[in-house]
């Protein structure tokens, strides 16, 4: 049995809790707030994760309970933390620490691998609106604005990667995929692609919104009981979209089949989609706050946190300012409501993301860091790059092959 009717969703919310020095806290001393929390409300587990609290509201059946775990939690950590004195950072990204917190979210109940594997294919052409909608993370580690998720760019190290796509009578289940079926542990679709969000009514609309995507698209396979079929070509600009996504936000330009479509026109795609599923949890549409202005506007989370970067370059004033970010949200709300706004970015191909990897003398991982590209694709691509002479391959017995920038395309750069 599947079910998204009730429909159910629950978040693992990862965050920073540091020393007044900048270091994180000790994970023994995280687990003690993490059991603080669970004590306050039990029906929330929540727990440690890489030297980070994780905030786990548990499944909820409606919008208002959703929220009320949220607002609960959030201000029993800030309590505990200033008690202990510690920092409470609202932010995916921190400017001196290499790990990108992520918010994860649990959609529904699955307990048949065949039409999970089914409804992660048919989710795919819409997942990158969504990484770009909830890009948070544009400072990571010293990393500064190259991308508007370097959660996602990145990889989050391994603990999110692209879906695969695969005929559901052979397809393996995976870990860590942008939409992961786990009929095997918790049944149940979770989300991993959400950057954790310094706006938590943002994040709380965003995560309805995805989880009635969820919903409408399971009840259209039903409908049809017949497995998705996307294109070779529909796999590719799932991959190319999915590192735009990251690269640029809501002023992503994404490709499909022969045409240009902006990541806004897919968000308000998925809104259609959504519409019943996310009336069904208590948040209609036409009940949305934030997602309207962020897509009027083209802009998200990440922007807000670029321009605090633009303004603070030094990565430990930026932390500083970072900490004094509140639960509430009211800096960024101010920010939006100032009226920023940003154009389209012009659609990129794999090859200028592949070109980004080419630095002296790059192996191969350099040039598939951002597309993540498989073997074929990856080849075929590099081809196209030699043959228009902007790279150039030295086959290397000791290190394999290396790519280096061709004199003509360096000074272009």
């Amino acid at each position: 049995m599947t079910s998204f009717e009730p429909l159910t969703l629950g978040y693992d919310w990862e965050l920073f809790l540091l020393e007044a020095t900048g270091e994180p806290v000790l994970e023994s001393r995280i687990d003690e707030v993490a059991s603080r929390l669970r004590r306050a409300r039990p029906d929330c587990p929540c727990g440690l994760d890489f030297r980070g609290l994780e905030l786990r509201s548990g499944p909820s059946r409606s919008f208002e309970e959703l929220r009320d775990k949220t607002e609960t939690l959030l201000a029993l950590t800030a309590k505990e933390a200033t008690r202990r004195k510690y920092h409470f950072v609202l932010s995916a990204g921190n400017p001196t620490f290499f790990n990108v917190h992520g918010a994860h979210l649990h959609v529904g109940e699955i307990y048949s691998a065949t039409f999970g594997v089914k409804l992660r294919t048919a989710l795919m052409p819409y997942l990158p609106a969504l990484i770009a909608l909830s890009a948070a993370s544009p400072v990571s580690d010293g990393q500064v604005g190259e991308f508007k998720s370097y959660r996602v760019a990145h990889r989050a190290h391994g603990c999110n990667v692209p879906n695969p796509v695969g005929d559901p009578r052979t397809a393996e289940l995976g870990w860590g995929e942008d939409a992961c079926i786990k009929v095997w542990c918790h049944p149940t679709l979770e989300l991993r692609f959400f950057d954790a969000p310094i706006h938590p009514a943002t994040y709380l609309e965003t995560a309805v919104l995805a989880a009635g995507l969820v919903a409408g698209m399971a009840k259209r396979l039903r409908r049809k009981r017949s497995a998705p079929k996307l294109a070779i070509a529909d796999q590719e600009a799932y991959l190319l979209n999915r590192a735009l996504a990251a690269k640029h936000g809501l002023q992503a330009t994404f490709r499909r089949g022969d045409d240009e479509i902006s990541a806004v026109t897919v968000v308000e795609e998925v809104l259609e989609i959504a519409a019943d599923g996310m009336a069904a949890f208590g948040l209609p549409a036409d009940d949305l706050v934030w997602i309207p202005k962020l897509l009027a506007a083209r802009v998200t989370q990440a922007d807000f946190l670029l321009e605090m970067a633009e303004r603070t370059p030094d990565p430990w004033a930026l932390l500083t300012d970072l900490t004094r970010l509140a639960p509430d949200g009211e800096p960024f709300e101010r920010w939006l409501e100032a009226g920023p706004t940003r154009e389209a970015r012009p659609l990129e191909s794999f090859g200028d993301l592949l070109l980004r990897g080419v630095d002296g003398f790059s192996r191969i991982r350099d040039l598939n860091r951002w597309a993540n590209l498989p073997p074929f694709w990856l080849e075929r691509e590099i081809e196209a790059l030699e043959d228009a002479g902007r790279i150039e391959t030295i086959e290397d017995p000791e290190r394999g092959v290396r790519f280096r920038r061709l004199p003509a395309e360096r000074s272009e750069r």
